[in-house]
């Protein structure tokens, strides 16, 4: 650390001038600057003075940043003219006053928008709602269970309506492999069931590999129904009435 004495101030502060004015050049670049005066004389240190280019850097990065954002701030201005014009056709007052219940306003409107989208996916629920209400009671497969009594195979088809009212007649057609050794023994409403049926509900093919049943259950949560087979099996196939298209249920 140096400290420059009050007499030697005048000669200096000339040379430090000269060379402030010589910032940027090679030649200041070579030289090694002790120290600095200041108003009133202050210490300072070496690792100070070298450090003054990177502050410059800063200093330049800085000046940047802030045009950037004053040309932003000028972009936003700008693009506000055309709001500024309408609220100061429309209101009276200041112009902060103006903007502010232009802003009042956009933002009641946009409250009107999300109560109008609202309404409008209330709607669409209530449609959707109504289409299912006319829609016929259809029949749905839920499930399957397979039971071995004996040599029989029983395989239990569980079926669900769509809506919680009577289902009508129910008919179902079932099949099983072409080719296999197996036959249909009995297709009926499984045991517990409560319906109607005929002397023709239930009638089984000459090779015994299809069957029919048409039956009228009485309201019931599930409907149930039993295919007895001689044997296993590894699928049938099914189709009715009540919406049900043909499908395959796997019995591996």
């Amino acid at each position: 650390m140096v400290n420059l004495s009050p007499q030697n101030r005048s000669t200096f502060t000339k040379y430090i001038t000269k060379e402030l004015e010589d910032f940027g050049s090679a030649k200041l670049r070579m030289k090694i600057i002790i120290f600095i005066l200041l108003s009133g004389g202050v210490w300072i240190s070496y690792n100070e003075v070298l450090r003054i280019p990177s502050l410059k850097d800063k200093i330049t990065k800085l000046e940047k940043e802030t045009q950037i954002k004053t040309e932003e701030i000028q972009r936003l201005e700008t693009s506000l003219i055309p709001f500024k014009t309408l609220a100061l056709e429309k209101y009276a007052g200041s112009e902060n006053e103006v903007l502010k219940k232009l802003a009042d306003k956009i933002k009641e409107l946009e409250q009107l928008d999300a109560l109008k989208n609202e309404k409008i996916s209330s709607l669409g629920v209530e449609v959707q709602q109504a289409k299912e209400n006319v829609q016929p009671n259809q029949l749905i497969f839920a499930s399957k269970e397979i039971l071995k009594n004996n040599n029989e195979y029983i395989v239990t088809l569980k079926f669900r309506a769509s809506k919680n009212e009577q289902i009508g007649q129910v008919i179902l057609i079932v099949k099983i492999p072409r080719f296999s050794k197996e036959h249909i023994i009995d297709f009926w409403p499984t045991q517990g069931q409560i319906f109607v049926s005929g002397e023709e509900s239930k009638q089984i093919s000459e090779d015994r590999h299809s069957a029919r049943l048409a039956y009228q259950p009485l309201y019931s949560p599930s409907i149930l129904v039993d295919l007895k087979v001689s044997g296993p099996i590894s699928y049938v196939s099914l189709r009715g009435n009540l919406g049900i298209e043909p499908f395959i249920v796997n019995l591996e």
